[in-house]
């Protein structure tokens, strides 16, 4: 992502007349009759009923497996530096396996344009969570578009794992997640503590952790 020098910002500030850094902006409030709003929901209707396997995208993503043999010690560097990050932020702790229903976790790896090796680690949630509400992000982007507004995005490292998790749901339950292979032998080149941890089911390594930030 381009990071904007504040002379570029400025020239930008200076030939819209928009200064984005001031909280008093008042945008233009548009009034929509109701031929218009028949026509947005419309398109919403039409984007959430988009089947997936029709949508397209530049960038491939690859699961673990794949990505190591796509992109070999690259991409073994950029999972362990996605797992580093998470460990680093204490995202989660070993726990013993004693018949413990857990989350699958998932890592999936990219080739960006500038040709560095992404990873991005996150847990399953489908078993929690059977669908997920999109119609929020389409609706604005919708108006965003009909109004003619600038917007802008910005990059966060790890940004679901700046948020808490309480290590206990209303009900005492806790969000346990299991990894898998070839990251249960990263977690361990970080700490060898996960070692005495880490079972074998199905002649493959498997490491329970209780997850303490959201994932």
């Amino acid at each position: 992502m381009k990071i904007a020098k504040e002379s570029e910002v400025q020239t930008y500030r200076e030939s819209t007349g928009r200064n984005y850094s001031q909280k008093n902006i008042q945008f233009p409030r548009i009034l929509y009759n109701d031929s218009e709003v028949r026509v947005v929901a419309q398109m919403m209707l039409k984007l959430r009923d988009i089947p997936y396997g029709i949508s397209r995208q530049h960038i491939v993503t690859y699961s673990l497996m794949k990505g190591l043999l796509m992109f070999g010690i690259e991409g073994r560097a950029s999972a362990k530096g996605e797992m580093q990050q998470l460990y680093d932020r204490q995202c989660f702790k070993p726990v013993s396996y004693n018949s413990l229903r857990a989350l699958e976790s998932l890592i999936f790896l990219t080739k960006k344009k500038d040709g560095r090796i992404k990873s991005r680690y996150c847990a399953n949630g489908n078993p929690q969570q059977q669908w997920m509400e999109t119609e929020a992000i389409m609706i604005t982007g919708v108006i965003e578009a009909l109004e003619g507004r600038d917007v802008a995005t910005c990059g966060i490292p790890n940004t679901f794992v700046q948020t808490e998790l309480n290590e206990h749901d209303l009900n005492g339950h806790r969000t346990i997640m299991k990894i898998r292979g070839r990251l249960v032998d990263i977690l361990i080149e970080m700490d060898s503590e996960y070692e005495k941890f880490v079972v074998t089911r199905d002649n493959a390594a498997v490491l329970y952790v209780h997850v303490l930030l959201a994932l």
